[in-house]
């Protein structure tokens, strides 16, 4: 994120306009047990988010990160979850809305951010956790 975002940053500056969105995960809001490294990283990422927004606000660039949980993708079906059965039983009991979120559904989050319909936003690390983060 760090390295893509300061190459690019000149060139948003120089337009005097910009979108940044950012990605984490929930590692981000909460502490995950044997996830300390990931934590720490999407921790970064949301402080990096915050503190750009400020800075370059001036420049008319939104700065924003979406915070997700799991996604319901080929990959997570077959790699990161083992067993779907339990995991689907984690989320239903976990998530107020009771599933995982399609690719489908965060992808319209992504561009609304990157449209200027999201153009007063800035600095948010939005949740998109099916309730699982309220805050």
């Amino acid at each position: 994120n760090i390295w893509l975002t300061k190459a690019i940053i000149p060139i948003m500056q120089k337009n005097n306009y910009g979108k940044i969105i950012n990605s984490a995960c929930i590692g981000g809001k909460i502490g995950i047990p044997n996830g300390t490294n990931l934590c720490m990283c999407r921790h970064a990422i949301i402080g990096l988010t915050k503190s750009l927004a400020v800075e370059m606000g001036s420049y008319s660039i939104n700065v924003n990160a979406v915070i997700s949980s799991v996604l319901e993708t080929k990959t997570t079906k077959k790699r990161m979850i083992p067993n779907i059965k339990d995991a689907s039983k984690m989320i239903q009991t976990g998530t107020p809305l009771g599933r995982m979120a399609s690719t489908k559904e965060i992808s319209r989050l992504y561009v609304f951010l990157a449209s200027d319909d999201a153009g007063y936003m800035t600095g948010q690390a939005i949740n998109f956790t099916g309730g699982f983060l309220m805050f």
